[in-house]
């Protein structure tokens, strides 16, 4: 390549001055936007799968996200040159500009990687939301409308064998290495796999996509694939779970044990909040909203019930045994999302000064209560995948609202797509959006949308904290099982005190994923409470909201700059333009 031409290519990616570029081209935006587009093609190349989840677009959908070690490897060293190159560019510059939220998610991605990294996920890739849990919504989301669909498609699903064993290569060096997972995660995934691989031909996910494709020899290949390939890799991977990996799984429900285990811990649980704090003190926090969460249901129970006196035990009692709380027909399931979803829409003009348009489909899940955002291609509309039989009628109004409005769907509609660089789409900033949806079902209280206080009851009942709490109480106070699993069961008004214990399987591994919704739900109340304290009267509901939503799920340490600077302009405004 000529040195010259080489000059420039490396400039262009690190970011760095050439001679003979303007001033302006070498600005601090100039340079972020560049580090940002490079970030945003290796990740589209390199997770396919992930960029498929965010509904951004990509070139082709044949591929998985990478999982060997050495690809993986080649990936972080990007990514660190990426974050070398960021540092000499200054915050300050980018202030009041759209680049400075995409330094923000470019930020955020790179503190991502920096704690997979100290982690070595790889290695210890052992959890409810792994492979199996994923695939229904590979499904749902595949495009198989045109022929080039339909033969990235079956390339994608040739893939997962390959894909499978070396994910049990990577667990077996883990295991070398000192990475043990532990054995009630690993008997978890040993149950998901045994479902899936009994699950009846109709219900497999590869039957599913064929029928969605109505190509009789589209569905011969994929039936081909799983007969001769998946189902055989599934098992492979089962087989080595059980007998090579279980016996060597960790009998201790803490992970601070393994190689960088405290490290992990905090950096899992800053990368999934966005908030940097000391497990312990996180396991204080969320204990003490646990007991503030007791003494609302409480309140409320006293209202749904009729009654000035109840204990945690009658509620949980009544409550189990409350025919309001079961749906007769599952028929009903569907129309009553919807009919929850409706009324909530017609209240987005009392949420935001520019309440988005367009309808939410409403589906049946496989299991799984979810929002799948729409696709920029618009070939995909806004989908709520709600999980069917078996559903409490009383979570109903509190999840949709969560997944909806004016939760996950209304934090995705008011993102300013046309003035924001794709990294916001693609970095998903977990903590600030699960801490929104949980927020947004007791704002919806506050907006009139429950119809009944057990109706309300829901969210409350279907709260995340508890499970934060077993989680840190494993990993960091000393908690055996048999004690995250009580306190899980006596946490539960809908579990019977003398029934089975709630499997603690998901918490063992400090994956941090339960505290994202409670934290994050307490960085939205102490934001918002703190603009109410210093506007006062000025204060104006929709257009606080407005200003909140409109950069996306922004980390906490950014969205709490962009609010102090907000109520700095909020101050020096006349009050009637208020």
């Amino acid at each position: 390549m000529n040195k010259i031409i080489l000059i420039v290519v490396i400039a262009l990616f690190l970011g760095t001055p050439v001679p003979g570029r303007s001033a302006s081209a070498d600005s601090a935006a100039d340079r972020v936007t560049r580090l940002a587009d490079a970030f945003v093609a290796e990740y589209k190349r390199r997770f396919p799968i992930q960029v498929m989840y965010t509904g951004a677009p990509l070139d082709t959908q044949s591929g998985l996200d990478i999982n060997r070690p050495q690809d993986l490897a080649r990936w972080r060293r990007f990514v660190y040159g990426i974050e070398r190159s960021l540092k000499t560019v200054s915050e300050s510059e980018l202030v009041g500009r759209p680049e400075w939220v995409t330094r923000a998610y470019l930020s955020e991605g790179i503190e991502l990687v920096r704690a997979d990294d100290i982690c070595r996920s790889e290695l210890l890739n052992i959890s409810p939301f792994g492979w199996v849990f994923q695939l229904p919504t590979i499904v749902a989301a595949q495009p198989v409308a045109t022929v080039k669909d339909r033969r990235e498609a079956l390339a994608r699903w040739r893939s997962i064998a390959a894909w499978l064993d070396q994910d049990t290569t990577n667990l077996a060096t883990g295991l070398r290495r000192g990475f043990a997972a532990h054995r009630a995660g690993v008997k978890g995934e040993i149950e998901q796999i045994d479902a899936f691989i009994a699950a009846p031909p109709d219900k497999w996910p590869t039957t599913v996509l064929a029928q969605r494709a109505a190509d009789p020899e589209f569905s011969r290949e994929l039936n081909d694939i799983a007969t001769r390939e998946l189902r055989p890799a599934a098992k492979r991977y089962r087989d080595f779970l059980e007998y090579s990996y279980l016996p060597q799984a960790r009998t201790t429900p803490s992970s601070i044990s393994l190689p960088q285990g405290m490290a992990c811990l905090r950096a899992r649980l800053s990368s999934s909040t966005t908030v940097d704090m000391d497990p312990r003190q996180m396991f204080s926090v969320l204990d003490a909203r646990r007991q503030t969460e007791r003494a609302r249901m409480l309140e409320l129970a006293r209202q749904a019930y009729g009654t000035t006196n109840i204990t945690w035990e009658d509620f949980g009692q009544k409550l189990r045994h409350d025919p309001r709380d079961v749906f007769a027909d599952p028929a009903e399931i569907r129309p009553t999302y919807a009919g929850i979803i409706g009324r909530a829409r017609a209240a987005l003009p009392r949420m935001v000064l520019t309440p988005p348009s367009g309808d939410i489909i409403v589906e049946l899940g496989d299991g799984t209560d979810m929002y799948v955002p729409a696709s920029d291609d618009g070939s995909r509309p806004p989908t709520f995948l709600f999980a069917g039989p078996g559903a409490h009628r009383i979570e109903a109004p509190s999840l949709a609202m969560h997944e909806t409005i004016p939760g996950h769907y209304l934090q995705d509609a008011m993102r300013k797509q046309d003035r924001l660089h794709p990294i916001t789409r693609l970095v998903l900033v977990l903590g600030p959006m699960e801490g929104w949806a949980t927020y947004a079902e007791s704002w919806a209280a506050e907006l009139g949308l429950y119809s009944s206080p057990l109706d309300e009851l829901g969210g409350w009942v279907n709260s995340m904290t508890p499970a934060a709490v077993a989680e840190l109480g494993m990993q960091v106070m000393g908690w055996s099982e048999d004690q995250a699993s009580t306190y899980l069961r006596n946490e539960s008004p809908l579990e019977a005190p003398t029934g089975e214990k709630p499997s603690v399987a998901a918490f063992v591994d400090g994956a941090g994923w339960p505290e994202r919704y409670p934290i994050g739900a307490l960085q939205y109340e102490a934001m918002r409470k703190r603009a109410q304290d210093a506007l006062g009267a000025r204060f104006d509901s929709r257009e606080y909201h407005q200003m909140l939503l409109s950069d996306g799920a922004l980390p906490f340490w950014a969205l709490t700059a962009k609010v102090d600077r907000w109520l700095t302009t909020q101050r020096g405004l006349p009050h009637q333009q208020q």
